[in-house]
């Protein structure tokens, strides 16, 4: 008989032997289950692993937000630092533009190809010579060194560091593009040291480009009379002669005339420069075009050897192009030196009708009135030239933007089409863009000013242009105009302006600090820069403005742009002219955006009348063209002939100015 159990259960040899085979079935299943293979999804493991694409694509965005506790997270999580978006770009390419060394390095770190290509061609050194820093590190992990590198070096202000960091790392200093040297480069943004350094490794000083171009011609245009001087020690052609598109022609004595660049000038004239150089298909020459500017210095400077009664090819001389500024000394100059006037000054007016008198609504129907006008001329010089352009694109698109916002009725197919105009052109761009050239330096601002006006999302063409922007910025703050248009394309207070708008609109979030900097250095060149005309002065007040400055500069300029108001309620260009539609529009704009002054203000309603009385019947106000040209004239069907694009940017200043007086939807 068995022992009972103390749990009261009582096994037998038969209750035994079951035990052992269940036990021994449950050892097989726990085996089964441990160490069988397993289909991967059927583990939680791989079942919670992010996608790879979805990785890397989050990568890349954290690069572009240069948020490098998220970059350092997905490269663990196993984002490739190799990753590429969708233009072919690769991860470290993206950080050279958009984020600091520290993220580049836990790319290059996570073996990221400091040699691989994007589908462009471009390699990361590219993008990183902007920062001399950033350039260390791609070439001490190894980057091969191109002659794009040095072009692209060459071609941002304060370059010698970076510079010499890629010539010491087997650069060629001789390095040519398809239409410039790395030593033309430097000479064109005024960089001495840059200058110093290539001629220093043997640059060669008298190669020119396939148009012609060449260093020296690019120093005279920056106005840098010490690198002047150094070219020509060096054996610098001071009469070559440059063939630019449409036959325009250029020599160092040419372009230093026309910027009014007077030192530049004199050291050429010394080594033998010939002041009557003349040809292209406007006939200029040297006295031709500095009759267009304010340099008395310059003008006085010719008079000793240049024959002061040479026509352009209408038949101008210089004292006519002198009297389109009034009766200023230049042409007391030019009179006394015997020059003649061949042909009458252009109607202060021409003859249209002018709107009937102004009542409580005129500032709205004067409004609806130029909006149709300003957007049919942008289609006609989209089909007619193919271009984008800053009096009939990116002004009429802050002109359209604003007018919108305040609740005028606009032609969105029209806005429309212009607006994928403008981004399909600049998307051309964007790898010359990327590098710092491909485009006209007035343009790139203007097009940004009015992308953001239109509220259009960051893209990568304004990644571009942002970039743009950061390679041209001088090492005294400002941009630098490389043309001489008055009044729309002659200031450096406006280039910088509209500069700071643009970075403010559209930087990436990953450069902001980056930006930030470049805003105030802007900011300080801005309040520390006395300007000479109105154009400067109603683009100083937007540009502290923009720039954040503080309350008492912003008064100053404020006070003082009130203060050259006309009694007759408008603002002129210059004191030697009478009041028009552009520095008065621009006046306007700028005390209100810039200073803040509201639109009731006495003297903005001054203003405001004074641009009511002047509007023809038509929509448009006339200005007349004061600028040397130097683009064949071709009409975009706004009024005012060979005044129409001057008068097409008054137009845009003057709408914007009186939008500001309607109330608006949003508010």
């Amino acid at each position: 008989m068995s022992r009972p159990a103390r749990n009261g259960i009582v096994l037998g040899k038969s209750g035994v032997a079951l035990l052992l085979v269940l036990v021994v079935a449950l050892v097989g299943v726990w085996a089964y289950t441990a160490f069988a293979p397993v289909p991967p999804q059927a583990t939680p493991e791989a079942g919670n692993r992010p996608d790879p694409g979805a990785l890397d694509r989050a990568l890349l965005d954290a690069i572009r937000d240069g948020d490098f506790a998220r970059v350092r997270h997905l490269l663990q999580e196993g984002a490739s630092a190799n990753a590429r978006d969708e233009a072919g770009d690769t991860a470290l390419m993206r950080a050279a533009l958009f984020a600091d060394v520290e993220v580049m390095r836990a790319l290059v770190d996570s073996g990221a190809d400091v040699r691989a290509r994007g589908q462009d061609g471009t390699a990361p050194l590219l993008r990183a010579t902007h920062d001399p820093d950033k350039l260390r590190l791609l070439l001490d992990r190894g980057a091969p060194v191109d002659d794009f590198a040095v072009l692209a070096a060459a071609s941002v202000p304060g370059s010698r560091s970076a510079l010499e960091l890629l010539l010491a790392h087997g650069g060629n200093v001789r390095a040519a593009g398809p239409a410039y040297t790395a030593l033309m480069a430097a000479a064109l943004n005024g960089d001495l040291e840059a200058v110093n350094c290539l001629l220093d490794h043997g640059a060669n000083v008298k190669a020119r480009s396939p148009t012609g171009f060449t260093a020296l011609i690019g120093a005279a245009l920056s106005g840098n009379a010490k690198i002047v001087a150094v070219l020509l020690d060096r054996g610098a052609d001071p009469n070559a002669v440059c063939t630019l598109e449409r036959g325009i022609l250029q020599t160092p004595a040419g372009v230093a005339a026309s910027m009014g660049h007077t030192d530049c000038l004199q050291l050429l004239m010394a080594a033998g420069a010939d002041v009557n150089a003349q040809g292209g298909p406007f006939s200029h020459t040297a006295l031709l075009g500095a009759a267009t500017t304010p340099s008395k210095e310059t003008v006085q400077l010719l008079l000793a050897k240049a024959s002061v009664n040479a026509t352009d090819w209408t038949g101008h001389t210089a004292l006519d192009w002198a009297a389109r500024r009034g009766e200023t000394e230049i042409v007391k100059m030019l009179r006394a030196a015997g020059a003649e006037q061949s042909q009458p000054l252009p109607p202060a007016r021409p003859a249209l009708a002018l709107r009937t008198a102004p009542d409580a609504d005129s500032a709205r129907r004067a409004v609806a009135a130029a909006l149709p006008l300003l957007q049919r001329s942008e289609r006609t010089i989209t089909r007619t030239r193919n271009c984008v352009s800053c009096h009939q694109h990116s002004l009429v698109s802050m002109t359209v933007g604003l007018a919108r916002k305040h609740g005028f009725r606009v032609d969105e197919a029209i806005a429309g089409e212009e607006r994928t105009h403008v981004l399909k052109d600049m998307g051309g761009r964007v790898r010359p863009l990327l590098l710092g050239t491909g485009i006209d330096p007035t343009l790139s601002v203007h097009v940004l000013a009015g992308l953001a006006a239109e509220d259009e999302p960051d893209s990568r063409v304004t990644d571009a242009l942002v970039q743009y922007l950061v390679l041209r910025q001088r090492k005294d703050g400002r941009w630098q105009q490389e043309n001489y248009r008055p009044p729309d394309e002659a200031s450096d207070f406006q280039f910088t302006a509209l500069a700071v708008r643009g970075l403010r609109a559209f930087a990436p979030k990953g450069r902001k600090q980056e930006i930030d900097v470049r805003i105030d250095r802007a900011r300080r060149w801005l309040q520390s820069t006395e300007p000479v005309d109105t154009t400067d002065r109603g683009f100083q007040l937007l540009g502290l403005g923009w720039a954040q400055a503080a309350p008492e500069p912003i008064a100053n300029a404020v006070k003082k742009l009130i203060g050259e108001q006309r009694a007759n309620g408008g603002w002129a260009q210059l004191p030697t002219l009478a009041s028009d539609a552009y520095a008065t529009g621009l006046a306007l704009y700028a005390l209100h955006e810039g200073g803040g002054v509201p639109v009731d203000h006495p003297a903005y309603r001054r203003g405001v009348e004074f641009l009511l009385r002047t509007q023809h019947a038509d929509g448009s106000w006339f200005v007349a063209s004061r600028s040397f040209p130097i683009v064949e004239y071709s009409s975009s069907g706004f009024p005012h002939d060979r005044s129409q694009f001057i008068s097409a940017a008054a137009t845009c200043w003057a709408t914007m100015a009186l939008t500001l007086t309607t109330p608006s939807p949003a508010k």
